[in-house]
């Protein structure tokens, strides 16, 4: 079977029109990472403890932002951070996620991960104490906040409506930002167990 010159030109158009959506993506990606970022580091500063030396808020680059206090350092190492990333992994293409444009996800996670060989920890006994520390000795599953599917993090869902992004997009993402503002203002009254359970992770470093 022979393609028809209209078939031809139909396929070619919508090549064409895959190429401007990607484009189009790409910056809906920037700014709206880049916006994410910003309200992060921002809302950091309204944190008691200092910042680490080693937080990174570029989420549109490094597909993560990480981020730390000065007195969690144990010996000058980063033993446990924060982290948010898409709530996939593997996903390159996971923004289109959060402006709805499939039904996948259109999450972020918030995870409190640990260093656990820095601690001279091997992987089960940490996950056996992380799990202990977290239903027993915190009350951070009160909080909202749940142990990882796979055991090794501390995580919090951050959901994001894709309306509010797509009717604010690009100068008005405040109303798009408040799941973040929330989210973060439930680790900042979450801060108190945090620093508890940095005790018991950090407890007997060998």
């Amino acid at each position: 079977m022979k393609y028809s010159q209209d078939l031809a030109q139909l396929v070619i158009a919508n090549l064409e029109n895959h190429e401007r959506a990607k484009k189009v993506l790409a910056e809906v990606d920037e700014v709206v990472l880049g916006r994410i970022s910003l309200e992060i580091k921002e809302l950091l500063t309204q944190f008691q403890s200092s910042l680490d030396l080693e937080c990174d808020f570029d989420l549109y680059e490094n597909a993560c932002i990480d981020f730390s206090f000065a007195p969690w350092l144990v010996q000058d190492e980063r033993s446990v951070y924060f982290s948010v990333q898409p709530s996939e992994d593997n996903d390159d293409e996971w923004i289109s996620h959060i402006c709805g444009l499939n039904g996948s996800s259109n999450y972020l996670a918030l995870r409190f991960c640990t260093n656990y060989r820095i601690l001279g920890m091997k992987a089960l006994p940490f996950k056996a104490r992380l799990k202990d520390a977290l239903f027993d000795k915190t009350a951070l599953i009160d909080k909202g906040f749940k142990l990882s599917a796979d055991g090794y993090y501390v995580e919090y869902m951050i959901k994001f409506n894709h309306t509010d992004i797509v009717e604010g997009y690009p100068h008005d993402l405040e109303k798009a930002m408040l799941p973040l503002v929330a989210a973060m203002d439930t680790l900042k009254s979450a801060m108190p167990e945090f620093d508890k359970l940095q005790k018991i992770l950090t407890a007997h470093v060998v």
